[in-house]
């Protein structure tokens, strides 16, 4: 089983729904599956709790839940085809996670927020005004 392109990435991330929401405003999701493999380089990789299919995309990002409660996220890098949509090392996948993650908080809070997000050299930059 060839798992040399692999990237396993550790994060704090919990809550599936903000990590769902967060993959699905950075890729177009054609399908999402649950305890499959998610498909890389040569083919099947490792099984994940959630498997995400991005259109035009040969490889697929998995969702790994680990014991502790947080999920890792897994994708074969070669040729760069998901880092394009997440960012290298999954750094704008994280960032929009923790956007959602936030929204949610707000939203469950019901207070007002102000918004203005800026594309800075593929990252962006979040400017957040909350009030109640």
């Amino acid at each position: 089983e060839d798992r040399s392109h692999i990237i396993k990435l550790e994060t704090s991330l919990r809550d599936i729904e903000s990590i769902r929401k967060a993959i699905e405003s950075l890729c177009k999701i054609i399908e999402v599956r649950e305890n499959d493999y998610y498909k890389g380089y040569s083919m099947s990789q490792e099984k994940a709790d959630l498997v995400f299919k991005i259109e035009d995309c040969p490889y697929e990002i998995g969702l790994i839940k680990n014991v502790d409660g947080t999920y890792r996220i897994a994708y074969d890098p070669y040729q760069g085809h998901i880092e394009k949509l997440i960012g290298k090392d999954a750094f704008r996948l994280k960032q929009e996670y923790s956007y959602q993650k936030l929204m949610k908080e707000i939203r469950k809070r019901n207070l007002n927020a102000r918004i203005v997000r800026q594309d800075i050299k593929d990252t962006q930059a979040i400017q957040l005004t909350v009030w109640a």
